[in-house]
């Protein structure tokens, strides 16, 4: 669409929109004199009836008319020259905007690492964030764009992202736009591991979780769950206590206290038994749990894996394809530096020393080795090294590599 509309713009600048001027209707010379003469015998009658002084102001009045209209056509002749001038002036910037727009296209489809896709994320935290999480924020900070969300309760973040393009299905690629703000269908809400055991103590949770659907109806809400097996650890040592000080009173060992022990929350079946109505209850809500030293880590990759889930939708459908190059090696090269962390320099060492991809393959696999390679003062390491090899012998397309 946008292609469309940059199309028509250019071309509506290209247009001509001074004034049409009338087609000239040809004259006949014979009927022009003819009416010519017909004019000068009617003025002369006129002239000879009037007075001398009438026919001296009168003939006066012609003769400024006529400058008058001598003078109005040599304007308007004037200013015609000078707008068509003006016009033959103005540069031609068809070519000039039809380069800039190809150069942000290919641009916009520039393969984009999952750290480039993360740079822009907008998370949008509750202040009990920053109260509460002060390095897990700063963190965030450093690597995506935050915003204050004091609207939201509890430990919530909701997502959007800044982006610069936007997919065309028809042309099957991404089309470079103006900056837009698009709201992500994710919200992440963490949940201590005490709170949810009050919330399954007083029957609150299915309120809760209804809560979550009235506020986000359209949005895949993710709990994460903080410190739960831990939560389970020390509910199992407390009721190991309370059995053993049943045990001593049983056998008098131990005297009844006049204060009752306070009531021992719910405990793992009852809390693992409600998590899994939820799952069946809600299509939108997925529980997940983390340990409190993970949760930076485990925050951090949820936002680096919604930031780059559109990026690598389109990768596994094959859209994102490899631009051919000018020729065979620097369609080569570029194939390399699609490997992270392969610059132009090595892939250029690389395509000094083996002549294609297959070559390269075979070559690996017989047991060379990339380390050492060099050019223009760039040297492939040993951790490029094993990348590479690793991608290129990896026994399946879809296979996951450690990169």
């Amino acid at each position: 669409m946008f292609r469309d509309l940059d199309s028509i713009s250019s071309s509506l600048r290209t247009l001509d929109l001074s004034p049409v001027s009338q087609p000239s209707v040809p004259v006949s010379v014979t009927t022009s004199a003819l009416n010519r003469s017909s004019v000068n015998a009617s003025i002369a009658q006129r002239q000879a009836t009037l007075s001398p002084s009438a026919a001296v102001s009168h003939s006066s009045a012609r003769a400024s008319a006529a400058e008058s209209t001598v003078t109005t056509s040599v304007e308007r002749q004037t200013t015609t020259s000078t707008s068509a001038r003006e016009s033959s002036m103005a540069p031609p910037t068809t070519d000039k905007q039809s380069k800039d727009y190809l150069k942000r296209v290919k641009q916009a489809n520039k393969l984009r690492s999952k750290e480039e896709c993360l740079q822009e994320l907008i998370c949008h935290l509750s202040s009990q964030w920053t109260t509460e999480y002060p390095l897990l924020v700063e963190e965030l900070s450093q690597k995506t764009a935050i915003k204050d969300a004091s609207y939201a309760r509890d430990h919530q973040i909701t997502f959007s992202l800044s982006s610069d393009r936007i997919w065309n299905d028809d042309d099957q690629e991404w089309q470079p736009t103006t900056h837009r703000i698009q709201e992500l269908d994710h919200v992440l809400i963490l949940l201590k591991a005490d709170r949810l055991a009050e919330l399954v103590s007083e029957q609150a949770c299915l309120a809760f979780c209804e809560t979550l659907k009235s506020k986000y109806p359209l949005k895949q809400c993710v709990i994460l769950i903080q410190d739960l097996q831990d939560y389970y650890k020390r509910h199992l040592r407390q009721e190991q206590r309370v059995e053993q000080q049943k045990f001593k009173q049983a056998i008098g060992m131990q005297k009844l206290r006049s204060k009752t022990t306070k009531p021992v929350l719910p405990g793992k079946e009852e809390i693992e038994s409600m998590l899994l109505e939820i799952q069946f209850r809600y299509d939108t809500i997925k529980i997940l749990d983390c340990k409190s030293s993970l949760l930076n880590r485990w925050i951090l990759a949820f936002c680096e894996q919604i930031a780059s889930e559109e990026e690598l939708s389109k990768r596994e459908q094959g859209h994102l394809k490899v631009k051919s190059g000018t020729d065979k090696q620097d369609t080569f090269e570029k194939m390399l530096m699609e490997i992270p962390s392969v610059t132009l320099g090595k892939a250029k060492a690389i395509s000094h020393t083996y002549e294609n991809m297959g070559q390269l393959y075979q070559r690996l696999k017989a047991g060379d080795s990339l380390q050492g390679l060099q050019y223009n003062g760039q040297s492939i390491g040993q951790e490029v090294a094993r990348k590479i090899t690793q991608i290129l012998l990896s026994p399946a397309p879809d296979q996951d590599v450690l990169l």
